[in-house]
C-alpha cells in the first residue's frame, strides 16, 4: 500500500505460493 501511494500507482497484485499447486492471489485498488 505504501509502495502504491509512492508510486502513484492505482493498482496491486498480491500472490501467494501455496502447497500442491494453489495460489491465491488478490488485486487491490487504491482509493
Amino acid at each position: 500500500m505504501d509502495e502504491l501511494g509512492r508510486t502513484g500507482g492505482r493498482y496491486g497484485l498480491v500472490t501467494m505460493c501455496a502447497a500442491s499447486g494453489m495460489a491465491p492471489a488478490i488485486i487491490i485498488e487504491l482509493i
